[in-house]
């Protein structure tokens, strides 16, 4: 990704890629910004430089570890409180269901769900 130039990536392997930026008429209007991630590796790098015209440049590399796995998984409480008044109807009360749904659905076995909702009143859902 560069955020100042467009380019193209092309991809020539399972773990190689190119970037491709193709010059026009036009004079660059500054640095050449390129940005990549490299993910599911034991050590994430980030290399980003600046060289200022007639100067010594200079970089920064950021090396972060990779995130163990580990089969421990924290139990969380999860508690949402959704509105079901008047107001909500329509497209706005399918967003708030569809939100629900998804917690829902990526619950941990461990984890503690409950719903809250409230209009003129407040009601607990139990299970």
């Amino acid at each position: 990704y560069s955020p100042n130039y467009p380019i193209t990536i092309e991809r020539t392997a399972e773990d190689r890629a190119t970037a491709v930026y193709t010059a026009s008429d036009d004079q660059p209007a500054g640095d050449f910004d390129l940005y990549w991630g490299v993910a599911d590796e034991a050590i994430g790098l980030d290399l980003l430089s600046y060289k200022p015209a007639g100067e010594d440049g200079f970089f920064v590399l950021l090396a972060a570890p990779g995130v163990a796995a580990t089969d421990e998984v924290v139990a969380r409480d999860i508690v949402v409180v959704l509105d079901v008044s008047g107001s909500m109807r329509g497209p706005k009360m399918e967003q708030a269901v569809d939100a629900v749904r998804y917690i829902v659905e990526n619950l941990n076995a461990e984890d503690r769900f409950n719903l809250i909702t409230f209009s003129t009143g407040v009601s607990l859902w139990e299970s």
